[in-house]
């Protein structure tokens, strides 16, 4: 059963949708923990012409974002996940991968095997941090020639390092507080 957009899970949507539009290829969105995120990035799984590849930290998070996907998908695409032992199927559209299993080989089957044309960045403040932006490099989202998007979701742009993500990101195109 999908769920219901809110107005403003619609207007982040579209604020993405927009700021690609005008050429912008590494978005961020900010919304506090509760606003529903994994529902915005599912229903841009739904929305998505290419393979999508959603990274996340926790393994709690892999399963929730698979569960939400297939469910605001209503089963429209196959989602599969890539952590440990687990290899998601060269038939899926969505791949909900552990970034810290993504090693160098493995990453390059992934993006051999699928055409990847929007990354989702769940808890996207850690991308700042250096083994995660050597998986965004490999991917290619800081290639001049990479026609795909990045999408990072999170609840606070502040990392305890100091790390700024316009490092990672080139625009904020949607903030909103509780």
């Amino acid at each position: 059963m999908r769920f219901q957009l809110r107005d403003y899970q619609q207007a982040a949507i579209a604020s993405a949708i927009q700021a690609r539009r005008e050429g912008f290829r590494r978005l961020l969105i900010c919304l506090p923990t509760g606003a529903g995120k994994t529902v915005i990035f599912s229903e841009l799984c739904r929305l998505a012409n290419r393979n999508v590849l959603v990274l996340a930290h926790r393994e709690e998070l892999l399963y929730q974002a698979r569960s939400k996907i297939f469910k605001m998908t209503e089963g429209a695409v196959t989602v599969g996940i890539e952590q440990g032992d687990l290899q998601a199927e060269t038939t899926c559209n969505v791949v909900v991968a552990s970034i810290r299993s993504l090693r160098q080989e493995r990453l390059q089957r992934l993006t051999q095997s699928f055409d990847f044309g929007l990354i989702i960045y769940d808890e996207c403040h850690h991308a700042a941090a250096d083994d995660n932006r050597r998986v965004l490099r490999q991917i290619g989202v800081f290639d001049a020639d990479w026609d795909g998007t990045l999408i990072g979701f999170t609840a606070t742009t502040t990392r305890g390092d100091g790390i700024g993500l316009d490092k990672v990101f080139e625009t904020i195109v949607y903030d909103r507080n509780i």
